[in-house]
């Protein structure tokens, strides 16, 4: 370990240099990348496997996501948070990222006895138990791979070639091994080879800059109840997150969890996409807060702007291109998920404007108890919606459920963390993002009555409504619209 004062400052100095542009990019690019494989394997997977297989698989992946949570135990918000306050002494950072170490084993110890405890007593799952033991080795993954002390370095270079190695590799072995509906297992085993993978790579690369130890203090204990804190919060949240698909194949079996996969591939990859600029943004905004409350307010305003600059129309075209999304992304036989995939769509702006609240807001200024209070209400609200509305709507009375529940977490989140904000600009922004959305309705329609074929017609859908949308706000004077323009003609 170095630790010589000049070394410190030079690293000081180039975590400073890096841009905020360049990190949302290279995040972008990551995550863009790595949900474009699943845009090109997913039709190629549910052609293959059927919706049964489809579903045999999502579902036994809804179950495992329960013991990957508590894998995880809410490690990587807090070190993140309370990293980046050590990011510049290096010596701290090594202490926390031992303390974070040790706590990332201890429960990941913890996750696989829960496990195996349910596996062994659970009669329901007999028949999901080796694909369910197959998706738990992200709980060693996540463990081992310490994702968070990149974000802090702000690696996202490595990260984004990291990626593309390992989806490339996956996508390789997809094409080659998995050829017929009995391949589900091999299905999941390639998904796991490229998380496990991506794990072990991270170990290699953050033993280079930091020195992981196995350690017992008490420090321990004092990191465990705001962990404990930000877990209960993350768990309550993947519950009603979660809930739709196991409640779907608990009571429909894996044909309705294979439709409602359909739909909600798209849906989770755009969430993905969103979240990954809330998670570069929420590095920096909690350094901001407590050094420069006007940069703060700053950048929240922008991040904000371009979540809901981005969720509005792609919630909007999105549900006006329903069926030619789920025909490309599934094929005829998936079209039953068509309104699940609206409605999951409208979710999409709650779902990522909570999470800024959250990780943007209240996880800063330590007020984890309300993110547990909203998504526990949350969780609540979804099992009852969940009951009602799949038992007799099926999928998509899962994705009414979802919105809903979005819905009332997204408000709760937005007036505990409105106190900390300042207020101007944000309506005015979201209504100029309407009125130009609304414009897509009379464009589809129009070119909808063209006698072309599907391709062409969907390809004229999404440019002129993307030009419509960028000229109008233009027009209209949006802020955002124009501060991207300028950065443009700068570059």
């Amino acid at each position: 370990m170095a630790g010589n004062d000049g070394e410190i400052g030079n690293e000081v100095h180039y975590m400073k240099r890096k841009s905020m542009s360049l990190n949302v990019l290279l995040n972008g690019i990551k995550t863009v990348l790595s949900l474009l494989f699943p845009l090109i394997t997913f039709p190629y997977i549910t052609r293959v496997l059927s919706p049964e297989g489809i579903g045999q698989a999502n579902y036994a992946s809804s179950i495992a996501n329960y013991f990957i949570l508590i894998g995880g135990l809410g490690i990587a918000s807090y070190a993140i948070r309370e990293g980046a306050k050590r990011s510049y002494q290096k010596e701290e950072l090594e202490k926390f990222a031992d303390e974070m170490w040790t706590v990332s084993l201890m429960a990941a110890v913890f996750a696989y006895v829960c496990l195996f405890v349910t596996l062994i007593f659970s009669v329901k799952l007999h028949n999901y138990r080796w694909l369910i033991a197959i998706y738990s080795f992200q709980i060693l993954s996540n463990a081992i791979g310490m994702e968070w002390v990149l974000n802090i370095y702000e690696e996202y270079a490595y990260v984004t070639i990291r990626s593309v190695i390992f989806q490339i590799l996956s996508l390789v072995l997809l094409f080659c091994f998995v050829r017929n509906p009995e391949d589900v297992y091999r299905y999941v085993i390639i998904q796991m080879i490229s998380t496990v993978g991506i794990g072990l790579a991270n170990h290699i690369y953050v033993r280079k800059k930091l020195t992981l130890k196995i350690i017992w203090s008490k420090k321990i204990l004092e990191h465990l109840r705001p962990i404990l804190l930000i877990f209960s919060t993350t768990l309550a949240t993947a519950i009603y997150v979660n809930l739709d698909t196991t409640m779907l194949g608990w009571i429909w079996g894996d044909e309705q969890v294979g439709y409602y996969t359909a739909a909600a591939k798209l849906y989770n990859i755009v969430k993905s996409l969103i979240n990954s600029v809330v998670t570069v943004y929420a590095v920096r905004l909690s350094s901001l807060y407590y050094q420069d409350k006007t940069e703060y307010d700053k950048t929240f305003k922008e991040v904000f702007q371009l979540i809901t600059g981005l969720t509005i129309p792609m919630a909007v075209g999105g549900s006006l291109l329903r069926n030619e999304i789920i025909v490309i992304l599934g094929g005829k036989e998936y079209l039953a998920a068509t309104g699940s995939l609206a409605v999951l769509l409208a979710s999409l702006i709650f779902a990522t404007l909570g999470n800024l609240f959250g990780a943007g807001v209240l996880l800063i200024v330590k007020k984890e108890k309300y993110m547990f209070a909203a998504t526990l209400t949350g969780t609540f609200v979804n099992m009852v919606l969940n009951y009602i509305f799949i038992t007799k709507m099926k999928c998509t009375g899962a994705a009414i459920a979802t919105l809903i529940t979005e819905i009332i977490v997204c408000t709760i989140l937005a007036v505990k963390a409105a106190p900390y904000l300042c207020h101007r600009g944000f309506i005015r922004h979201q209504m100029k993002v309407i009125i130009a959305c609304i414009l897509f309705i009379p464009i589809v329609w129009g070119i909808n009555q063209l006698m072309i074929g599907f391709w062409m017609k969907l390809a004229c859908k999404i440019v002129v409504c993307i030009i419509t949308y960028i000229v109008t706000l233009l027009l209209l004077k949006d802020e955002l619209a124009e501060q991207m323009i300028k950065r443009n003609q700068r570059v």
